[in-house]
């Protein structure tokens, strides 16, 4: 019997072929519509991931409990370089990006104008380098590697100096166990957040000022992370380098580290959820509308099979698979529409020019990648099986319960 009433249900959705279409084709430009939000939000969302991570690093290595740490030298790993040894054995096999970090509280002064800074002592990778170079720089150029004079100023702190490129700047670390005193030549002019107290210098430069041989922090970016879905991976990346470090240390994913970024990404899926949510809303209107108009078509019709001996539970089942298959019916050609548009943004996109360097300025990458996983798929497809059940069940229940004589007397 149920295959007879899914031939039925099939049947009757093309009496009407026109209204049917365009209730299909409505349901199908929702599921385009879904999949290409869902694509541009993953864009995104992907695009914020990997900004954040170069600015964090995936990973962040540092001495245990160093939140709970007041005392500035308590936060040092002594021994740099055996530190990096360690965590390089322990991705030999894993493309890695290792980035060392001196951090130095300092006072910076010239012509008698001092503020007080953080002094970030970078040593980068070529790759690495080359992305602070393009994001960050502004003029000139960043320290070499190894040069011990040089120094880049954040713009504003730079203006509120008054110095250019090439001026002198003199740099004292009180209480520190180097120089504790040095001046420096300005290299390069940054467009950093928090511009008016960063100054970047080599680590050579940072470690002779403050603390010989030692850094207060480690970033570990792995350039094959790429996407927010690509984290499941990271718990197992954290564990590898806590096995290989031992003791001592505490290795954080960036999500710890930027627990209100986290946040917003995350959002990101709620607020597309919900946005999905009120297109299927809009869709399964006209859904219920087209299934109501053809119920009111057929009340004789359901009279007479009442009275052949099919029970209200199968006209209701016929109907709802009226329902279901109309939907489905549209889903199937929009997810193919939606699929090949989403393979045409992955392959890379960007905003127009000038909204391009606009969101570039505000940390957002300049070219998007589309992306829709495959939970957003099986939502899709969830949300177009309860906008056809829904949209169907209360003129089914209606058509359910009409006796036949009283059916077979209807009169539109």
């Amino acid at each position: 019997m149920a295959h007879k009433l899914f031939r039925l249900a099939w049947r009757n959705i093309w009496r009407n072929a026109n209204r049917s279409l365009m209730t299909a084709g409505a349901v199908g430009v929702v599921v385009i519509i879904t999949t290409t939000f869902f694509s541009l939000v993953g864009a995104v969302q992907n695009g914020l991931y990997v900004s954040l991570t170069r600015i964090t690093g995936h990973l962040q290595i540092h001495v245990s409990d160093y939140r709970q740490i007041r005392r500035w030298q308590d936060l040092l790993i002594e021994d740099a370089e055996a530190v990096e040894t360690l965590l390089m054995d322990a991705f030999e096999a894993t493309p890695i990006e290792l980035v060392s970090v001196l951090t130095v509280p300092g006072l910076i002064e010239s012509e008698g104008r001092s503020y007080g800074i953080l002094l970030q002592g970078l040593e980068q990778p070529p790759a690495v380098r080359e992305r602070y170079t393009s994001e960050y720089l502004a003029a000139g150029n960043l320290p070499e590697l190894g040069d011990v004079t040089g120094i880049a100023l954040g713009e504003k702190l730079a203006q509120n100096l008054q110095v250019d490129l090439g001026d002198t700047v003199y740099l004292y670390t009180p209480g520190t166990e180097g120089y504790g005193a040095s001046a420096y030549l300005v290299t390069g002019i940054l467009t950093v957040p928090n511009s008016e107290a960063t100054a970047v210098s080599s680590l050579l430069a940072a470690q002779e000022l403050a603390a010989p041989g030692a850094i207060n922090r480690i970033e570990l970016t792995f350039p094959k992370l790429t996407r927010t879905g690509d984290d499941v991976d990271l718990f197992a990346l954290a564990e590898s380098a806590r096995a290989g470090l031992g003791p001592g240390y505490e290795v954080e994913t960036w999500s710890t580290v930027s627990p209100g970024l986290a946040s917003i990404l995350g959002l990101f899926g709620t607020v597309s959820l919900f946005l999905a949510a009120i297109f299927f809303i809009l869709a399964g209107m006209l859904v219920a509308n087209t299934v109501y108009l053809s119920v009111i078509e057929r009340v004789r019709e359901f009279g007479v099979l009442r009275a052949l001996g099919i029970t209200p539970r199968e006209v209701v089942l016929m109907i709802v698979q009226e329902s279901v298959l109309l939907c489905f019916t549209g889903a199937l050609a929009g997810l193919l529409v939606g699929t090949l548009l989403t393979g045409l943004m992955a392959q890379g996109f960007s905003a127009p020019g000038e909204v391009a360097d606009f969101l570039a300025e505000r940390g957002f990458p300049k070219i998007f990648y589309g992306s829709v996983s495959n939970r957003q798929v099986a939502i899709t497809v969830g949300f177009t099986f309860a906008t056809a059940t829904l949209a169907a069940l209360f003129p089914a229940l209606n058509a359910g319960r009409l006796e036949p004589a009283e059916a077979m007397r209807f009169t539109a």
